[in-house]
């Protein structure tokens, strides 16, 4: 009785949108309205998508009403003719972005999710009658900006009008449109200063470089350089000009090292550790440069992230958007915690000034492709953020749908509108995606949540995960997934649909990869203790059979594939390594961090020290004394040899620390490294003593040339009240040569 309607010249959205709302009425009702364009529009009901005649009239409309944004769009129901279309703005992913969003709103309406990519987590309520009330909606999304996850908001199906809508990675692309994500968008990336002046020129231009530690270097610019500033306008300018971008990202390199310190930025550096107005100066420069030819457009850069604190003295231009980055703080809380104090005082700080702000989150893990569930965090993070002035959205996640989906579900729906109910949409989830288990799914969920809300704290590793998520919690998962996977098994066999046992088989293989992971992990953990070599062969056991899993064809975006290859590799390496070293170049190094690092394998003796959350810890009123030996393959020698990348501290080394160490509290402390040789007998010679060091090195070529071996020993003495994180991680490169 209908026919859906788009322009003569339709556009990639229109037609996306066309395909997406004629599949899903064919699965609703089992009608199949045709799509035809304008000047083919046929006699009787039409539903009309984007700019025909009558769509226009109604887009006039909305952009003469200032109440509304840039992203409002009308559903308008009148006779026999429904128009749906956006205001329509050049400053969105896409111009006309906002008539896909009412038509998946219209959808929503209708009871259609998208819970993932793929047909069968396409949720289509059956209706006998399609019907829809007479009268105009305005709708928008709350937050501006809705972004982070992968997907192009143009990408349509190989054939959209047929809409095959099969295959994964196809479908990732279109879901972030179906789900409404998209809004306003940055150019540059998060990182910019090097697109500003590239690294290449440090040889010709130093000049144009920060001077740290008396050196100049390539991590950050001279942001007082004049030529620097002229580089920096003309690179948003060009920027804007080419896209339609609302944000010109002048951002830092990533860091919070290798700020100017020369005689005309030293100046703006207010404060130890803060450098918040050298990095807003610069993008004030660039914001009154821009501010005449693009009026509705902002520079903007992430504030709290290279430093903590606020600006001092320089005030931000109105053309800036402050980007506040949920960093170095515990993950597993939303930003009303404690642990989350450092988030939660930047958004309170850097709004006083009155610009525009976005967040930069993490409600998908950039390195964990096992659990991550956070929607307890969402369902205080979201309110607050809507209560608190904040008009923008990112969240870095990568393409692990298979134990994160429903974070980028939740994700979506709350980007859209805040105030829904969280626990009501994750019972919708589960009612939806696993009907006769939801009961079962949702107490899965359920252990998870409370798990990651617990006294743990989480800061994103996936190493670190371990220690959240024990061995116990692993199999009170796995008994609930069993469970969930035999109840839908029962019922499809009695008639219930199909897709059923897709969607519980995807969550099965994701609970399968969980469990083998972090059991990988947790043997790594009892092995520090027992040193049983059963364990290294769990381990292996253990990561083998993860990677077929992740590889195989059928299960590509359960992790992001390139990633977990990538880490699990490396972890199979480690099981491997061993500290001898045939003629040539040689290299080693260990960041300590969640589990010991390699200590756990490599170390010839720990003493004292203990694994901590991020390196090896040392108790109060405690000593430690850990060596590493380093060999020549018989008949070879050690001809050089540097220990690079040292971080050993005396004083806390904590990431949730709000102001610096108190150094009387530690004065006392005292770290040494020293190194011993195969032809030296038990003497050690002390190469540093009594130093707080980060990133530091050491030559120790002298003290290991013509040896068959050498011993590096590191030792602390913590005479301090505290617990302190003491030796982090560290490096040693060099070269062996045959004896001669």
């Amino acid at each position: 009785m209908a026919a859906i309607v788009v322009p003569d010249e339709a556009r990639p959205i229109e037609k996306a949108a066309a395909a997406d709302l004629q599949r899903c009425l064919r699965r609703m009702s089992g009608a199949l309205l045709p799509i035809a364009v304008e000047r083919d529009r046929p006699e009787g009901a039409c539903v009309e998508i984007g700019r025909t005649a009558r769509g226009l009239a109604v887009r006039e409309s909305l952009r003469q009403r200032r109440d509304l944004g840039e992203q409002s769009a009308a559903i308008t129901v009148t006779g026999d003719t429904v128009i749906v279309i956006g205001r329509g703005s050049r400053l969105l992913y896409d111009s006309d972005a906002a008539t896909g969003h009412a038509v998946y709103t219209l959808l929503e309406q209708l009871g259609v999710r998208w819970l993932q990519p793929t047909p069968a987590w396409e949720i289509v309520p059956a209706r006998k009658t399609v019907s829809l009330p007479e009268g105009t909606q305005i709708v928008a999304p709350y937050f501006e900006r809705r972004a982070g996850l992968g997907f192009d908001p143009k990408a349509m199906d190989d054939n959209w009008q047929e809409s095959p809508y099969s295959q994964f990675a196809n479908s990732a692309r279109a879901w972030g449109r179906r789900v409404r994500l998209g809004g306003t968008r940055h150019a540059g990336s998060g990182h910019t200063y090097h697109q500003i002046v590239s690294k290449e020129l440090i040889d010709q231009h130093p000049e144009f470089f920060g001077l740290y530690k008396g050196k100049r270097q390539t991590r950050q610019l001279c942001t007082t350089n004049s030529e620097v500033i002229r580089k920096a306008v003309e690179t948003g300018r060009s920027w804007l000009r080419s896209s339609n971008a609302k944000y010109a990202c002048i951002s830092p390199n990533d860091g919070n090292e290798g700020f100017c310190e020369c005689d005309r930025c030293a100046p703006l550096r207010f404060a130890p550790g803060n450098h918040s107005d050298l990095i807003l100066e610069l993008a004030n420069e660039v914001a009154r440069a821009i501010a005449d030819e693009f009026p509705d457009r902002y520079v903007t850069f992430y504030a709290d992230y290279h430093c903590v604190g606020t600006p001092i003295r320089i005030k931000p231009e109105k053309n800036v958007m402050f980007w506040i980055p949920q960093w170095s703080v515990d993950r597993s809380q939303p930003i009303t915690h404690p642990n989350q104090k450092r988030f939660h005082d930047a958004l309170a700080n850097w709004s006083r000034y009155g610009n525009p702000i976005h967040l930069y989150m993490y409600y998908g893990s950039y390195s964990d492709w096992v659990y991550y569930p956070v929607a307890h965090s969402m369902k205080v993070d979201f309110p607050y953020f809507a209560a608190h002035g904040v008009t923008g959205m990112y969240s870095e996640t990568h393409t692990h749908w298979g134990n994160q989906g429903m974070n980028f579900y939740l994700y979506a729906r709350l980007c859209w509108d805040p105030a829904l109910d969280v626990d009501e949409l994750v019972r919708e989830y589960c009612s939806l995606a696993f009907g006769p288990a939801a009961r079962t799914m949702l107490d899965y969920y359920k252990l998870l949540e409370s798990t990651m809300a617990g006294p743990t704290p989480y800061y994103g590793g996936t190493d670190e995960c371990a220690r959240v998520f024990g061995p116990q919690v692993v199999s009170e998962a796995q008994k609930l997934l069993d469970q969930a996977v035999e109840e839908i098994q029962d019922a499809v066999s009695s008639g219930a649909d199909a897709d059923l046992l897709k969607r519980i088989d995807w969550v099965a293989k994701a609970q399968r990869v969980a469990a083998l992971h972090l059991g990988a992990l947790h043997a790594y953990t009892e092995f520090a203790r027992t040193r049983d070599p059963k364990l290294l062969e769990t381990m292996r056991t253990n990561y083998e059979q993860e990677l077929a899993l992740i590889d195989h064809p059928d299960n590509e975006y359960i992790a992001e594939r390139s990633m977990a290859r990538r880490k699990i590799g490396e972890s199979l390496d480690v099981l491997q390594e061993r500290l001898v070293y045939a003629p040539g170049t040689f290299s080693y190094s260990d960041y300590m961090a969640y589990n010991g690092g390699k200590s756990v394998l490599h170390a010839k003796s720990v003493d004292g020290f203990h694994p901590g959350m991020w390196g090896l810890n040392l108790g109060p009123k405690a000593r430690g004394r850990a060596v590493w030996r380093f060999s020549a393959e018989p008949g070879a020698v050690f001809s050089t040899a540097k220990l690079t990348g040292v971080n050993f501290t005396y004083a806390e080394a904590d990431l949730m620390k709000q102001k610096p160490d108190d150094a009387e509290t530690y004065r006392r402390n005292v770290n040494g490294i020293s190194v011993r040789r195969s032809d030296g007998g038990d003497k050690f010679t002390t190469i540093s003593r009594q130093r707080n060091l980060r990133s530091a090195e050491f030559d120790l070529t002298g003290h290991v040339a013509g040896a068959d071996w050498f011993e590096l020993r590191f030792t602390a003495t913590n005479a301090s009240p505290n617990e302190i994180c003491s030796l982090i991680g560290f490096a040693v490169k060099g070269e062996v040569r045959p004896r001669q």
